[in-house]
């Protein structure tokens, strides 16, 4: 079954452990950041969201972290996460969401237009690798 539930940044850990070995101690989101939460799938977390609102005032940032499993419930994630935007912006005072997508990664481009965010600008991304 699927749950909304309060995020917790050991939330994030144990969702991220499956492919990537983060401990808790590194975490860079935390609860007290903003409104965020858990989706479970039978106790198992399947995503992590949220709205960052130590930001400029009257803006925030969207950040999301989902498993493969969430895309079998599409329509019902797109509905919560429409409700959730709107409820954090009047509770915030919130005027401008904005969130970040990978420039090849189209399908969520086109979730993330469908709810109403519209492009304002392409980024180019520099990596460093430090010599080891």
């Amino acid at each position: 079954m699927i749950d909304v539930i309060p995020f917790d940044s050991a939330h994030l850990s144990a969702f991220v452990n499956r492919d990537l070995r983060v401990s808790s101690d590194n975490t860079i989101i935390t609860p007290d950041m903003g409104p965020s939460w858990t989706i479970t799938n039978s106790d198992s977390v399947i995503g992590c969201a949220g709205v960052l609102t130590r930001m400029p005032k009257g803006m925030g940032a969207v950040w999301m972290s989902l498993s493969s499993d969430v895309a079998k419930h599409g329509v019902w994630l797109t509905r919560i996460v429409r409700r959730a935007l709107r409820d954090v912006s009047l509770v915030y005072g919130i005027k401008q969401l904005e969130t970040v997508v990978l420039v090849d990664n189209k399908r969520n481009q086109r979730w993330i237009e469908s709810l109403g965010f519209k492009r304002e600008e392409t980024y180019v991304r520099y990596i460093l690798h430090p010599k080891e």
